[in-house]
């Protein structure tokens, strides 16, 4: 939550600069230079206002390719910004990833009619003793009767676990990249939904 409040912050000052002293421009305009400011002050952690004189244009297509300029210098420099799309930024304390320290413990854990009885299913009970366990026909139809699916919930993947009896893809070959050279390996569907929430 605090990395929430951190960034909202930002994007607060950042929206107050740009309609302090940008007050006439239109809606479109307002948005693509909040984005780019707020964008530059979270990753280099300097104030809107500094990077605002350091551009030192009062003028929208000056301002805004300065803002670009600082904002994807690689970008800039192999003359690649003539496509940006900057859509409205909006920070949403439910969309917010939480990356626990202390490990993985699902809230519910759904197991499919045909692995009640299995190993793994009785390593989970004991293991996550205070998740709530629930019986389900199978996974397809889980899918089918919960298609709402929003980025809250992506967010809270780790949150729910699946427990279910492969018939068909337990050990194939490898996809691989479609028209890529094959690589001639197989391999184990044990499971999906990486859990680890990796950062670069």
């Amino acid at each position: 939550m605090e990395s929430y409040r951190k960034e909202f912050n930002l994007l607060k000052n950042a929206r107050g600069i740009i309609r302090s002293q940008f007050p006439d421009l239109g809606v479109n305009k307002t948005q693509e230079l909040i984005r780019l400011l707020f964008e530059i002050q979270k990753r280099d952690n300097i104030h809107s206002e500094a990077i605002i004189q350091d551009i030192r244009s009062r003028e929208f297509s000056s301002l805004k390719m300065g803002l670009l300029k600082r904002r994807y210098p690689h970008a800039y420099l192999n003359n690649e910004l003539s496509r940006h799309y900057l859509p409205k930024i909006k920070i949403d304390p439910l969309s917010i990833l939480n990356l626990k320290k202390d490990g993985f413990y699902p809230k519910k854990v759904f197991v499919e009619t045909s692995a009640t009885s299995s190993s793994l299913a009785k390593r989970f009970r004991s293991s996550f003793p205070k998740a709530k366990f629930k019986e389900m026909k199978s996974l397809k139809q889980y899918l089918a009767t919960n298609k709402t699916f929003k980025i809250k919930d992506y967010n809270r993947r780790s949150e729910t676990a699946f427990i279910i009896h492969e018939n068909y893809d337990f050990f194939k070959a490898c996809p691989c990249t479609k028209s890529a050279i094959r690589c001639g390996y197989h391999i184990f569907n044990l499971s999906f939904g990486c859990i680890f929430e990796c950062t670069y």
